[in-house]
Order: structure tokens, then C-alpha cells, then sequence
């Protein structure tokens, strides 16, 4: 077995040896740790010379942990203990680096009593009392931070759908705007053609909730609602529990302990946008003032229930008990409140979670239609791009969105010299640009001003049996609110859907969705004119 020599060793500010070192540099320093490998591997023997006699280093086992030793005479002291520490300017430079890692500051308690420790006295309190100062601690309502959290509350369920007058029953596992927006022989109970939109409403436990205005995209809680407001609901299920609260934490917000760098990859300072508005002024200054004095509570909620909360008790680290109060009805600025519209008094505490698909995916559109207004013409066209062929089971395309070409007719004759131009009563319009034009609104008295726009025809030869239009959202649609069609234009679609219910079982179906459209090329109408 090789023998090494031990000259010298290495120790910690304890005096407990870590590194055990020799004249050979090919092995020297090595740890206490490597050094016990080596010999209860039988790789190395490790030998202490001595001016008598040479001592051989071997390992003791102890309850702390195994270390090494040598005798050379019969007391109980560690002869280790007595060779001299290596001369570190002998040493490499990248072995003074290597030491220099293993070194580990711990702890150490120098009495048995821990009383003087436990009181964390300070040597200069001044400082602290200063930096306290600058923090604004001293401004402080001496409220304590929230250790526990209190809640008790009632769940109703959600099991009716109205669509147009008449009532369904809810499957709890389907999503709610599968069962809204499905469709029945090609109709839509819940859409209203005029608006363009979806109108429906949920009921359940003597709660009774309306949505006006979905679009067919995102169907969330500030669709709804209350048309009907319950004195005493009934079938609620009542639950309790108690919460530890957690810090709200926001990327970019600064971080509670000092001298700890928060992320760059957040810095709400930037400004990206060019002219600063009052949005992104209040932002930064809610996050590096006031956001430590927000917390969270979460809790888990079944969707497709309207969650009344009966009681919210805060303790805080002191013991003291805090009940907080909902937002009031009177107050203006409600987050996660219902509208009530004179139904009731709703106020903060409740809040509904209807069922909606998570993950929803869109498949082929199988119809759409873009409205533009036409301010020379006084009208507004309905320009069918796609429409379904029931016939042939299949989609089509009635040609390009823009006006010129279709079907207008074919006059490929070069004007001759002397030839005499004709007049026009009005230009062509592809056959695909339906027009829409205003009408009053009757029993609006002597002087009427509110109009509607209803479906009229730009071809001659179009009639109930043949009707210009080819499609279903046209065919619904033989009237719409003038305040439907902006100036920018909306784009209307019939496509395929697709989402799983709570179950994990699947739903197709086919919606509507209404969304801002891109502006179109103008139908390119003229009334009297000469063409050559």
C-alpha cells in the first residue's frame, strides 16, 4: 500500500482539522474526508514522522461523524493536533483557491444558555431606529400582518338556461357557451339577428341571471346580470374554512429583504409607451408602494354555482380579530360585483363562476359576412364572403370581398371613335354586396328620427324564392339596430367549435362570433353618370 507523509495540517476557526498536507504536491492538501476514503479503502496509508518514530494516521469513529488521528503516546490527545499549520504562501495559488471554497462560517455556541442569544441584542440600535425611519415605519396605524384567515359561505347552484322564452335544463359538466351558442336546425334560439349577438339567461335557486350582449367569444361573469334577486335562496350548501394568507407578489415589485436584487427582466419604470399615461403611472407606484399591504386568499370553488360569502374574519399576528365588510351596493367602483339593476341589493359578496370551456378551439369558418357603411350611397352592405351550400354539404365562396369584377356583365368592346356616350341610371355591384338601408322606426310620434337598417336588394331579378343572399346570417338578419353597424366595420362568422366538458367527454358545435372587421374597399356605387 502506498505510504504518504503528513507534514502539516489545515484547520478552521473551531481548531478542528479539515485539511491534512505533505511534501508531496502531487496529493497535498487533501480533506479530512478524502483522507478517510483512502483509508478505510486501503487505497493510502497516511504517516505522521516524528523525531522518535513514525505514527501511522487512522480513523475513529465518533456519534458527530468519523475523523482522523495518531498516537504517539499513550494520552488522550489527538497528536495531530500538535503539527504545525501549512504555510499557505508555499502554496499553488489554485490550491489556496480550492481551500479557500471548503471554508464554511458556522455557527457555534460558546455557552449552554441561550437566553442572552434569544434577546438579539444590538450593538448599535441607532441604526436600525434610522433605517426604520427612512423606510416611513414610523407612519405607520400599527396594524399587524394577517396570520389567519376565517371563511364562511353559501353555494347555489346554476342548473336553468333561457333561451328564447323557453327553459332548459343545465347538464353541470357541459361547458355554458356550448349549450348557448348550439345551434337547432340552423337557427339560433339565443341569437338576436338585430343586435348580432347572443341574449340569454341562467337560473337557479331563485336566483335569475341575464347576459345581453355576448359577442360568441370569451363568456366570463361581466356578461351577467341579475334580473332576479332572492330575499332567502334556496338549496344553498353552506361551507367553512380557515386560510393562511400569502403576500401578493407581482413580477417587478420590489423584493422584502435588503440588498436582495429584484429580476431585470420586469422594470415597470420603462415606460414603453411613448406618452405616459395615467395607467401606467399608477401601476408603478401601486406596485413599489402598496403592494406588501395585499394578500390572497384563495379558495376553491365548483364553476357553475353563485358563491355568497357569509363571513370573512381576518386574525392578524397580533390576535386581533377583523371582520370585514363587503363592498356596499351604493359604492361606484365594484370589482367581481354583478350588476343589479334595481332587481336587489347585490354588494361584494357575491360572486358567480358560471361553467365555460377551458382550452375552446375554433375549426373552419362555414360562413361570414362584414358590414360597411357606405356614407356616399346612404346605406350599409352586408358583403357575404363565405356562405354553407346545404345542397351540396359543403362550403363556398361567392368570389372576392371587393365590388368590381363578379358578376358584372361582360362588355370587352373597345369604344370606337365618334361613338356617343350612353347614361347610367347607377353602376354595377357584385351580387355578393347586399344593401341595408335605413327605415323609421314607427310610433315615434310627429317627428320621428330613430331609424333601423333593413335588408333591401341591389339585383333585379332577386326575390323570396331566389333572394340575393345565400347564407343563414343574412337570412336571419331582415333587420338591424343602426347602432350595430360602426364605421369601422364588423366581421360576423358561422364556425365549428370544439371543447371538452368537466367529464373530459367532448362537444362540437357551431357558433357565432362578432368582432371588429378591417376595412373594406367601397362598393364602388355611382348614380348618373356617362359611360363610354
Amino acid at each position: 500500500m502506498p505510504t504518504r507523509t503528513v507534514t502539516h495540517t489545515l484547520k478552521d476557526r473551531r481548531g478542528v482539522i479539515t485539511f491534512l498536507c505533505g511534501p508531496d504536491p502531487s496529493w497535498s492538501p487533501r480533506t479530512v474526508a478524502e483522507v478517510i476514503s483512502d483509508i478505510r479503502s486501503g487505497v493510502h496509508q497516511y504517516v505522521v514522522p516524528w523525531p522518535d518514530q513514525n505514527t501511522e494516521v487512522h480513523v475513529v469513529g465518533d456519534p458527530d461523524g468519523p475523523y482522523v488521528r495518531t498516537d504517539r503516546d499513550t494520552t488522550p490527545a489527538n497528536n495531530l493536533d500538535e503539527l504545525p499549520v501549512a504555510p499557505r504562501a508555499e502554496m499553488d495559488p489554485e490550491t489556496v483557491k480550492e481551500i479557500d471554497k471548503s471554508q464554511v462560517l458556522e455557527p457555534d455556541n460558546t455557552s449552554a444558555n441561550i437566553d442572552e442569544a434569544q434577546q438579539a441584542r444590538v450593538k448599535d440600535p441607532l441604526w436600525f431606529l434610522a433605517r426604520q425611519w427612512q423606510t416611513g415605519e414610523f407612519e405607520a396605524e400599527n396594524g399587524g400582518s394577517p396570520a389567519q384567515v376565517d371563511v364562511a359561505w353559501t353555494s347555489y347552484p346554476i342548473d336553468g338556461l333561457v333561451r328564447a322564452d323557453s327553459v332548459e335544463t343545465l347538464d353541470p359538466v357541459d361547458p355554458l357557451d356550448y349549450r348557448v351558442e348550439q345551434e337547432m336546425d340552423g337557427t339560433s334560439p339565443a341569437w338576436r339577428s338585430e343586435r348580432l349577438e347572443y341574449l340569454f339567461g341562467v337560473s337557479g335557486s331563485g336566483w335569475e341571471l341575464r347576459a345581453e350582449s355576448y359577442h360568441g367569444h370569451g363568456l366570463d361573469w361581466y356578461h351577467f346580470d341579475a334580473d332576479e334577486v332572492p330575499a332567502e335562496p334556496t338549496g344553498g350548501r353552506q361551507e367553512t374554512r380557515r386560510v393562511v394568507p400569502t403576500a401578493l407578489t407581482v413580477n417587478g415589485m420590489p423584493h422584502p429583504r435588503w440588498w436582495r436584487f429584484e429580476e431585470s427582466a420586469t422594470y415597470l419604470e420603462d415606460a414603453v409607451d411613448p406618452e405616459p399615461n395615467l395607467l401606467s403611472m399608477l401601476i408603478p407606484e401601486f406596485l413599489y408602494i402598496d403592494a406588501n399591504n395585499w394578500f390572497t386568499v384563495p379558495l376553491e370553488e365548483a364553476v357553475g354555482n353563485i358563491r355568497r360569502m357569509d363571513s370573512v374574519t381576518v386574525v392578524d399576528a397580533f390576535g386581533v380579530s377583523t371582520t370585514l365588510q363587503p363592498v356596499p351596493p351604493s359604492t361606484s367602483w365594484r370589482v367581481f360585483v354583478l350588476s343589479s339593476d334595481g332587481a336587489g341589493s347585490l354588494d361584494g359578496a357575491v360572486l358567480f363562476m358560471p361553467n365555460v370551456a377551458g382550452g375552446l378551439m375554433e375549426g373552419e369558418v362555414i360562413e361570414e359576412i362584414a358590414l360597411v357603411r357606405d356614407e356616399d350611397a346612404n346605406v350599409v352592405w352586408a358583403v357575404e364572403k363565405y356562405y354553407f351550400d346545404e345542397d351540396a354539404g359543403m362550403r363556398r365562396s361567392r368570389g372576392d370581398m371587393a365590388s368590381t369584377g363578379g358578376d358584372a356583365p361582360d362588355d370587352t368592346s373597345e369604344a370606337q371613335e365618334g361613338d356617343i356616350p350612353s347614361y347610367q341610371l347607377s353602376s354595377h355591384v357584385a351580387e355578393h354586396w347586399i344593401p341595408y338601408v335605413p327605415r323609421l322606426i314607427e310610433g315615434q310620434g310627429a317627428n320621428p328620427t330613430q331609424t333601423y337598417l333593413r335588408r333591401a336588394r341591389s339585383l333585379e331579378t332577386a326575390d323570396a324564392a331566389h333572394p340575393q343572399y345565400r347564407g343563414r346570417l343574412i337570412a336571419d338578419s331582415w333587420r338591424i339596430n343602426e347602432e350595430e353597424a360602426p364605421r369601422t366595420g364588423i366581421r360576423i362568422r358561422r364556425l365549428w367549435r370544439f371543447a371538452r366538458a368537466s367529464d373530459g367527454t367532448v362537444r362540437f358545435w357551431i357558433g357565432r362570433r362578432k368582432d371588429p372587421a378591417t376595412r373594406e374597399p367601397t362598393s364602388g356605387l355611382n348614380f348618373d353618370f356617362l359611360s363610354q
